[in-house]
């Protein structure tokens, strides 16, 4: 992220309907890069193992 002013969200909270998703980007825009890309790395390697487990 280059400049922090480009991937700042002013928009309502709530007003795309999809709650959960803006609640959890409006989170990763608060923590540093370095946290954020471990928090999605972590949150996508829970999916992979998730499916493995069911299949």
């Amino acid at each position: 992220m280059e400049r922090r002013k480009d991937y700042v969200d002013d928009g309502r909270l709530g007003s795309s309907g999809y709650l959960e998703w803006e609640s959890l980007m409006k989170l990763l825009n608060k923590l540093p890069y370095r946290l954020a890309k471990s928090v999605v790395i972590i949150i996508g390697s829970g999916f992979i193992l998730l499916g493995a487990w069911v299949i």
